[in-house]
């Protein structure tokens, strides 16, 4: 019989008799000393299907081809989440156009542990291009105002300079009516970016923290700093 079979026909099977025990409890036609031993029963049955869900995926081992391994047998991977299985073939075919053979003889459940590392990384390095991309937009948004009103905003009026008009005379008047963003948006990592200008208004510095969300730190976790003059 076929691993998916298996693993339904074992999951059906404990489904009814956790549903049966649940009825019985429900019934109060049990003395209470039986209970603890029905729950522990419980328990038992859900673990089981749980760990045979585990070795189902154990056992599947990637011979040479295994993007059409994938393909030909995938009822042996219906036991995983469909999210799993996506990121599985995803990754697959990528390690195969760079590296065909780091797949061969591995066990599914191995791959898919670095897959899900793969997918963290390729997260983080599509934030940063996004964060980049922001920060250009700020900087460009920047140079605008520093032309309508001769310096960049004050620390005080920060990045929201852009978008309402500051209360200062010189700024309030040659302020543009439409601003110079439509919103200031926060970073990829959900935190606010951050903004410095020089005493005399000529400089000005706007930053993202980072996936760490703290000053400093390396790779995806470090600042992404853009000095705008």
């Amino acid at each position: 019989m076929p691993t998916a079979q298996c693993f339904n026909r074992d999951f059906k099977i404990s489904t009814l008799m956790i549903s049966t025990f649940h009825v019985i409890w429900r019934s109060g036609n049990i003395p209470k000393a039986r209970k603890k031993m029905i729950k522990t029963l419980i328990l038992i049955l859900i673990s089981g299907c749980v760990l045979v869900a585990c070795a189902k995926t154990d056992e599947i081992v990637f011979g040479p081809d295994p993007v059409g391994q994938i393909s030909a047998t995938s009822e042996k991977f219906t036991s995983m989440p469909e999210k799993d299985r996506k990121l599985l073939f995803a990754y697959i075919a990528y390690q195969m156009r760079l590296a065909p053979d780091s797949i061969v003889g591995r066990r599914a459940a191995d791959v898919l542990n670095d897959a899900r590392v793969w997918e963290t990384k390729r997260d983080d390095a599509a934030k940063v291009q996004a964060a980049q991309t922001d920060l250009l937009i700020i900087s460009q948004a920047l140079r605008l105002y520093k032309l309508d009103i001769g310096s960049f905003p004050t620390q005080q009026e920060g990045l929201v300079a852009l978008i309402e008009r500051p209360s200062t005379t010189k700024a309030h008047v040659k302020w543009n009516d439409g601003g110079y963003l439509v919103k200031v948006p926060m970073d990829p990592w959900n935190t606010a970016y951050q903004y410095t200008s020089s005493m005399d208004g000529r400089t000005s510095t706007i930053a993202s923290l980072g996936s760490d969300k703290k000053i400093g730190g390396a790779g995806t976790a470090a600042d992404i700093v853009v000095e705008v003059r």
